[in-house]
């Protein structure tokens, strides 16, 4: 799209008028009907504050002049602003409104996974109880409120730099999701940056800004979070279908060995606040096309960065076939939005050394807060073990009118919850005194039946008795414990086994 035609003769005349006033004029040219090229001297040091002033100058006039050099000297370009119209404060305020509800009862959803992790719930009751008063204050309280916080710091940072910079910019739009679909109830926020950005200072405070404000809140929102986890320590009961592991930046780890924990903690719901927040930042700063990343890469090295642009979205399509899908759907808006980055009105004046250093700190702090594979659901693995214990052996004499004992533990060594079963093969001749756990005095049992948790051990004894037969001595019998999952439908699947022998011997 053209910007809007300049008239020839009195039009032209006012605009070198306009840039005379700040420059001096070497040459005028009228490429019609949408610019105005005029050549100007000026010295290195007074550019950017003449040309800042015409800027301001021009714009309420309705005109963009950009700055550049064509063979050496320095070039003013004058374009008209595209007559553009923008929406009503009320449509701001009214998805505002949206999503503040839709992250409250997303939050009312979390809180209820968090608080009451062993509750099974079909997708009525869970709807039902989402919109119950005191599941809706928690959710408010725990995380609406504080990822609300970590957004709306993000935007207003960059809306308050770009005004510093007298760079016209909309009000935050927030984004609503459906709270059962989405476990944010929100894809975010961002602003209408409503003309160009007038040189590379700006492109850096303003892109800069929202990611350096919304990480200095989601830290303390994260610590929060995870003190909460630990100190109220709701575990998760199984890792079973459907549930979520959250892939862990370099920052959230560091902040997690703050808070030493067990295992298979359910997360709170300020924490995955905060998790979110962090990677926003992330996602914000990726150097790409328009994100707040591209502005800053683009404010550092120039032009060139469109390769860098070009770089990170096949980075992010090949991320998406290998780690996480939706980097596929980020990268596409990308390129919608523009892979290239447009250059600042003046392109020429560097930043200072304070601005560099900010956008290295930036560069950092992508490093440091950048997950490959945000979410993974959690595939149960369903795996056990059989270990003779400390000090035994798979091989025992016995001599007639004897016990034997073998003592040994099961261990669950999945991820998920699970009934086991352990049985012996019989032995012919020997007489079966059954299986129960370790120093414990209830009867033996022909089999052992319990559920483990992931991770959980227990010590079992088996006993044989060898009856004082004579025909039985210089015998060897073999068999074997065998470890068994019981499935949903009471069959059994193997999941180990441990051979052994005895060897009856003359007393």
């Amino acid at each position: 799209m053209f910007p809007p035609p300049i008239e020839a003769g009195p039009e032209v005349e006012r605009i070198s008028s306009l840039v005379g006033k700040h420059f001096t004029i070497t040459g005028v040219r009228y490429t019609p009907p949408e610019a105005v090229i005029i050549n100007v001297n000026v010295g290195d040091a007074e550019l950017e504050g003449k040309f800042d002033a015409l800027r301001m100058e021009m714009i309420p006039l309705g005109y963009i002049p950009i700055i550049t050099t064509d063979q050496g000297q320095y070039v003013i370009v004058v374009t008209k602003k595209r007559d553009l119209r923008f929406s009503s404060v009320y449509v701001n305020l009214t998805l505002l409104i949206l999503t503040i509800l839709t992250t409250v009862i997303s939050g009312s959803t979390l809180y209820m996974s968090y608080a009451y992790p062993d509750r099974k719930m079909d997708a009525g009751e869970m709807i039902a109880s989402a919109f119950r008063p005191e599941n809706l204050g928690m959710g408010a309280l725990t995380f609406a409120f504080p990822l609300m916080l970590i957004l709306g710091i993000h935007e207003s940072a960059h809306y308050l730099t770009a005004k510093k910079h007298k760079v016209s910019a909309s009000l935050p739009f927030f984004i609503p999701m459906p709270p059962f679909i989405s476990p944010l109830g929100t894809l975010g926020a961002f602003i209408s940056i409503r003309e160009p950005i007038p040189n590379k200072k700006a492109l850096m405070d303003i892109g800069a800004a929202g990611p350096i404000a919304g990480f200095v809140v989601a830290i303390p929102v994260t610590l929060v979070g995870m003190h909460l986890t630990v100190t109220e320590a709701h575990i998760m009961p199984s890792n079973a279908p459907g549930s979520v592991e959250l892939g862990i930046s370099i920052l959230y780890y560091l902040l997690a060995s703050l808070f030493p924990s067990p295992e298979h903690l359910v997360i709170h719901p300020t924490a995955f606040a905060g998790w979110v927040g962090l990677l926003v930042t992330a996602l914000n700063l990726l150097p790409a096309g328009q994100l707040d990343g591209g502005h800053i890469v683009r404010a550092l090295f120039g032009p060139s960065t469109k390769w860098l642009s070009i770089a990170m979205v096949m980075f992010m399509f090949i991320a998406g076939f290998l780690f996480f899908p939706s980097w596929i759907i980020f990268a596409f808006l990308i390129m919608i939005f523009g892979i290239t980055h447009p250059p600042p009105l003046n392109d020429i004046t560097p930043i200072d050394f304070k601005r560099k250093a900010i956008g290295v700190f930036c560069v950092l702090l992508l490093v440091l807060t950048f997950v490959p594979e945000p979410m993974k659901e959690v595939t149960p693995v369903y795996s056990g073990r059989i270990e003779l214990l400390p000090g035994e052996t798979t091989e025992k004499d016995a001599p007639l009118n004897s016990t034997v004992m073998f003592n040994f533990s099961v261990t669950n060594t999945g991820n998920a919850d699970m009934e086991i079963n352990v049985t012996v093969n019989s032995i012919v001749d020997l007489e079966y005194r059954g299986l129960k756990l370790m120093n414990s005095t209830m009867n033996c049992t022909s089999y052992y039946n319990t559920s483990l948790a992931a991770g959980e051990s227990r010590n079992l004894t088996l006993t044989f008795f060898i009856p004082p037969r004579t025909d039985l001595i210089n015998k060897t019998y073999f068999s074997k414990i065998i470890l068994e999952r019981v499935l949903p439908d009471n069959s059994r699947n193997e999941l180990d086994s441990l051979p052994f022998m005895i060897h009856v011997v003359r007393g």
